[in-house]
């Protein structure tokens, strides 16, 4: 069952303060800036539009994260301004939430695998207002094992983006992508045609270290094939918005020793 945004209100929950707090900044470009420091070099007239939510973890709150996002701003934005969400979890956990129960409907399979599908022929209303889908695909593994294959940008990590072109989406303010629990292709893909990424991470458990340094490494590697093999004006340039807190609990100890030591090592990259 899908919790909506402001059930999030327990005193104890840092992550729903920190959504409250990404969703307003995502409104608002300064605020962007001002809630990750570290991401104050990009420029002002960015429009950063492509936020990636992932890590190769499962179970971390990534689709909870995605779903709520999108559902906030959807309901803030102007009645004019659309926000779409793209599934890419073979679990379908996000299109399940937003009302879409099949697992036949055109959605990113077909987006990914067909050549002439275009954007607009896999996008879903929801019910919610202003925010659609692209809905997540049963039997995934040909998309994994076609994104291998380099296409347009002579890279095969840029198919979803040569989709996500900004006149294929001019139509939304943002773009939201919920990944894989794995580092796969689908999930290169969409850290490829992001912007902007968000780790979601679970403050209680003591394996949350595991795999930030690696997507870090990553983010890396992709930004270089960013600028290898985007050129203006469809440049993007990925950029670490920050570690999101999920499932954090500040009355316990192993919560609390976490979110010290990932503020000790990450600094501004935590959101707080």
């Amino acid at each position: 069952m899908y919790v909506p945004p402001w059930y999030l209100t327990s005193s104890t929950c840092a992550y729903a303060a920190n959504l409250w707090a990404l969703v307003h900044a995502f409104r608002n470009p300064l605020s962007l800036r001002m809630l990750s420091p570290s991401k104050r070099e990009v420029p002002m007239n960015t429009r950063l539009n492509r936020l990636c939510v992932g890590i190769q973890k499962g179970g971390v709150g990534k689709t909870t994260s995605s779903v709520n996002l999108a559902d906030c701003l959807a309901r803030l934005t102007p009645s004019s301004e659309k926000i779409l969400l793209i599934d890419m979890d073979a679990q379908r956990s996000s299109s399940k939430l937003l009302g879409i129960q099949d697992g036949t409907t055109p959605g990113l399979r077909d987006l990914l695998m067909l050549d002439d599908m275009r954007v607009q022929d896999v996008i879903h209303a929801t019910r919610i207002p202003r925010l659609y889908i692209i809905p997540s695909s049963l039997k995934l593994a040909p998309v994994e094992s076609m994104l291998m294959i380099p296409g347009e940008f002579e890279s095969p990590i840029f198919r979803l983006y040569s989709k996500l072109t900004p006149e294929a989406v001019s139509e939304f303010r943002y773009v939201i992508i919920d990944t894989p629990p794995s580092m796969g292709p689908l999930m290169m893909n969409a850290l490829g045609a992001s912007d902007l990424l968000i780790a979601p991470m679970e403050s209680g458990s003591g394996f949350s270290f595991d795999g930030i340094d690696d997507l870090l490494k990553i983010v890396t590697l992709v930004k270089s094939e960013q600028l290898k093999h985007i050129k203006p004006p469809y440049h993007t340039d990925l950029q670490l918005l920050g570690v999101l807190l999920t499932k954090h609990d500040k009355r316990q100890t192993l919560c609390k020793a976490v979110h010290s030591s990932l503020l000790n090592k990450y600094k501004d990259d935590v959101m707080h």
